[in-house]
């Protein structure tokens, strides 16, 4: 006969196997994202090469902790495996964090820094001169989320004679670079905005990578129209970032600035 179960029964179960089987393990990734809850709980992910794992380490471990947390670094976190079971989520509860070294995704970001650091691609002396009064706008960004919303509403709100033009492209995936690359030279060759805004909301340095492309740098630096990069968080520093001529701290940010 069939058993039927509870959803917190099958959690519960589950959760029983996991921290019965891996308890007191360590896991070895790079840190490709965190953030610090309310509450002072750390929640971050471990990735490597082809996965990625959530984690969480609460507040009196996480202060002992604080100084190996950074995006980026190759650490060895140990602790238990388990499920958070009002939500279903399979999760490492972490109780320390010890450093390796730069992980793989950070050492290519580095690298490509230096790289057009040294060919003067983030010289000031490159930057071109955004205009006090801007009548058009180009926005580049998905039309998925509430960034654009955002941005829009923040605009019409101050500057209510500026005409906005939204140029849909995928900000995350591995198609995204390219598509904003190709944005770029479409607005230059066919459109005469004063401004052009390249957004995304926040996420992981996964989630961010498009905007490390060399290409896209490239494309963004030989932009003949002036381009401010408004992309992640106000702690997100991007290959864009650098290469544009204006960086907002966030999407929202942009939108004040224009």
């Amino acid at each position: 006969m069939q058993t039927t179960y509870t959803v917190t029964q099958i959690n519960n179960n589950i959760n029983h196997i996991l921290t019965t089987n891996f308890t007191d393990i360590s896991i070895e990734g790079e840190i490709s994202s965190y953030k610090i809850s309310p509450s002072g709980h750390l929640y971050f992910t471990l990735v490597d090469k082809s996965s990625e794992l959530s984690c969480v380490m609460f507040n009196n471990n996480y202060l002992n902790n604080k100084e190996s947390v950074k995006i980026g670094k190759q650490v060895v976190a140990s602790g238990a495996l388990g499920i958070y079971s009002p939500r279903g989520q399979y999760q490492f509860k972490s109780y320390s964090i010890k450093q390796l070294g730069d992980g793989d995704l950070w050492k290519k970001f580095e690298l490509l820094k230096e790289k057009l650091h040294n060919e003067g691609l983030f010289k000031d002396s490159r930057k071109k001169y955004i205009s006090k009064y801007l009548k058009e706008i180009v926005i580049v960004t998905s039309l998925n989320g509430s960034v654009k919303d955002d941005i829009i509403e923040i605009i019409k709100r101050r500057g209510t004679y500026q005409r906005l033009f939204i140029y849909p492209v995928s900000v995350q995936g591995n198609s995204a670079s390219k598509e904003i690359r190709l944005a770029i030279l479409d607005i230059n060759n066919n459109m005469n905005p004063d401004v052009i805004i390249i957004a995304r909301g926040g996420g992981s340095i996964e989630d961010l990578w498009p905007f490390n492309d060399e290409e896209l740098a490239r494309a963004i630096s030989g932009s003949s129209i002036p381009i401010i990069s408004a992309i992640g968080h106000e702690s997100d520093f991007t290959i864009s970032d650098f290469v544009s001529d204006k960086r907002a701290s966030t999407p929202s940010d942009a939108a004040k600035m224009v």
